[in-house]
């Protein structure tokens, strides 16, 4: 039976753990990537609600001047309408990135570990 003070420890120049430049070089570069890809998410969440919360002040001032009834509720249809076109607009933006952002993952990927011909 082996002691705790009979063990020898692996000299200092043994790496306890080895890493493969490639694969890390890769997950960098991943992990970039990712990054980039949520940073341009919320830079583009941040605009739009801004356009947004822009679009429904307008709509609010615009209402408070009208001299009848039906004619705020048609400042009022006009806005909301604004509003669902510029969500149905930014949800293509969003797919749109979300497809570019798959797009450069996969091809990194790819680059990084290509599929042998056979």
């Amino acid at each position: 039976m082996t002691r705790l003070s009979e063990h020898t420890p692996p000299p200092n120049d043994t790496p306890m753990v080895t890493f493969n430049r490639e694969a890390l070089d890769v997950a960098i570069e991943f992990q970039m990537s990712l990054m980039s890809t949520a940073s341009e998410f919320a830079q583009e969440a941040a605009e739009f609600a801004t356009r947004q919360g822009q679009t429904m002040a307008m709509g609010w001032q615009r209402a408070a001047t009208a001299k009848t009834p039906a004619e705020a509720m048609e400042i009022q249809m006009d806005t909301l309408k604004a509003l669902i076109e510029a969500y149905t607009a930014e949800s293509a933006k969003v797919i749109s990135l979300a497809d570019r952002a798959a797009h450069e993952t996969g091809e990194a990927m790819r680059s990084a570990f290509p599929l042998s011909d056979r």
